[in-house]
């Protein structure tokens, strides 16, 4: 399966097509998640507590969600893969929002980024420094 891209994944919608997206934490979940042939991955904050054993996800620090998206990007070369922002990442200024985004798509590998909230200033903001947003 080639790269999915923002383009695919729209003419997909156009065309009335299934997209199927999952949540994968390390290198085996995307595997598993690549021989499937699913479009999307999410490497969401809720490690922090499925994996890590925080309490909840307020604890994940940007350099713990870098350090799950990297395997995800190993193990399934092919689904577009989401990194999430995790809570104080994103939302003191859009310069931290940018930052915090261009971390997860330089360091960690991922194609695009989540956060939460309604923040249109900032996701137009990250979006304008090239990033797609999902």
């Amino acid at each position: 399966m080639a790269k999915v891209t923002i383009q695919q994944l729209q003419k997909m919608k156009e065309d009335g097509e299934k997209i199927s997206m999952v949540t994968a934490y390390d290198f085996s979940q995307a595997v598993l998640v690549e021989k499937a042939g699913i479009e999307l991955i999410l490497v969401g904050d809720s490690l922090a507590m499925t994996t890590l054993g925080h309490e909840g996800t307020t604890a994940l620090t940007t350099d713990e969600m870098i350090a799950h998206i990297r395997p995800v990007v190993k193990g399934a070369p092919s689904p577009m893969v989401i990194g999430d922002l995790v809570f104080g990442s994103y939302n003191e200024s859009i310069s931290q929002a940018i930052h915090s985004s261009n971390r997860l798509i330089k360091e960690g590998g991922c194609d695009a980024v989540k956060l939460e909230g309604a923040h249109p200033d900032i996701i137009r903001a990250i979006v304008d420094a090239g990033i797609a947003v999902q």
